[in-house]
């Protein structure tokens, strides 16, 4: 069942096909540098952009906090890290599953 369905009967969950930022930052290939001598991690990268700037920006709605309860990043294997860059100051809570993804060591290190 997908998320859409699942959630369908909650008013307080919604499910968006939203990204927080779409294009490429100029800093990319300095914090992954990995993307630049990799072939599996270029494609990857390649992939989410080319996604990502088909969807709208989350930020861009109307009527946002400005500080949000709890965000849940789950993003792709070099989007989170530029997600929680801009997301940081904005919420009280702000979680990342953990998962064994080389995004993790950076984003914790962050933190």
């Amino acid at each position: 069942m997908d998320a859409i369905k699942l959630y369908s009967d909650n008013n307080k969950i919604h499910i968006l096909n939203e990204v927080i930022w779409n294009e490429e930052p100029n800093d990319f290939y300095k914090i992954f540098p990995q993307c630049l001598t990799n072939n599996m991690y270029k494609h990857w990268n390649e992939v989410d952009i080319i996604n990502m700037k088909q969807c709208d920006l989350f930020l861009n709605r109307p009527n946002l906090p400005e500080i949000f309860d709890v965000i849940l990043l789950d993003g792709g294997e070099f989007t989170t890290y530029y997600e929680f860059q801009i997301l940081k100051n904005r919420c009280k809570i702000l979680h990342r599953p953990k998962r064994k993804m080389r995004q993790n060591s950076l984003f914790f290190l962050i933190m």
